[in-house]
């Protein structure tokens, strides 16, 4: 009887194991790198950019996707290259490594140094405008004014010769620097004026000793009182006056008085100007009245 069920229980192991199959074999990862190089174990970790493997001796590395051909599962291998495999991409793992600390390094110096760029620009913003807050003080400045007008000359009568009257047009430059407070400037002022004739019939007749187009070199002082020097928009009265040395032959020299009233937009360390004048230019009994329009920056 023991016999007996001692040959059942053999024939049903036999049954039992022939139904399960074959034993399946362990998988592992297999990554392969574009320059040969294997490794062997588990991926732990993936990002964009990289992936983490964690071999059979229980070491993790790192490797650029970039780098690598292929990953695969694969039966457990006991390939007796593995081991050199291994060693071979601890110096791609430790290069790759030493690769990303410097970038990650460069990276913080860059942002470090723009950190300490937009500090300093934010520092003296502040401080450009704590002192235009608190004002006080004689600080410089600088102005460069672009200027257009138009006008009408008189030619006193001369012997026989009756009184002229011509059309003038006026187109010039101006440069000042000096010195301000909160309320009043003060600078040297030199510019450059050309201005075109229009020659009245009689004048015409006279073109020869009349030239159509002067050019004239003036030097001279730039003042301006502004009323709300804090504010973003302020108006401002100025003068200016000058000694114009003339630059075409045939025309003398004279003197330019140009009062006028503007507005200056803006508090920073550039602001723009705008404004209208009348302009006398004085040459003995010679007397030409402009209407003039000025734009400009202040530095």
């Amino acid at each position: 009887m023991k016999k007996l069920l001692t040959c059942f229980l053999c024939i049903g192991f036999a049954v039992y194991s022939y139904a399960q199959g074959p034993a399946t074999p362990a998988e592992e990862d297999v990554v392969y790198f574009k320059d040969g190089g294997v490794l062997r174990g588990e991926i732990v970790g993936n990002t964009k950019t990289s992936g983490r493997i964690q071999l059979r001796d229980g070491s993790i590395f790192v490797y650029r996707k970039k780098n690598i051909k292929m990953a695969s599962k694969e039966p457990v291998s006991e390939d007796s290259n593995a081991k050199e495999d291994s060693l071979k991409m601890v110096m791609i793992t430790k290069k790759v490594i030493e690769e990303e600390n410097q970038k990650r390094k460069q990276e913080e110096e860059i942002a470090a140094l723009q950190k300490m760029i937009d500090a300093n620009r934010k520092d003296g913003d502040k401080k450009e405008e704590k002192k235009d807050k608190e004002g006080g003080g004689f600080r410089m400045y600088s102005a460069l004014e672009v200027l257009g007008g138009i006008g009408t000359e008189t030619l006193p009568a001369v012997d026989s010769a009756p009184a002229l009257a011509n059309k003038q047009r006026i187109v010039g430059m101006h440069y000042a620097i000096g010195g301000r407070t909160d309320y009043f400037f003060i600078g040297l002022n030199v510019g450059l004026h050309q201005i075109h004739r229009n020659l009245s019939p009689m004048a015409a007749a006279m073109q020869d000793t009349l030239p159509t187009t002067l050019l004239a070199l003036p030097v001279g002082l730039d003042m301006r009182i502004e009323f709300v020097p804090q504010a973003g928009m302020s108006p401002y009265l100025g003068i200016s006056g000058a000694y114009a040395l003339s630059l075409t032959e045939g025309v003398n020299s004279y003197m330019v008085v140009n009062p006028s009233f503007g507005l200056r937009f803006g508090r920073n360390r550039i602001s723009s100007l705008i404004s209208g004048g009348y302009q006398l230019n004085i040459d003995g009994g010679n007397i030409t009245h402009y209407i003039t329009l000025r734009l400009g920056l202040v530095f």
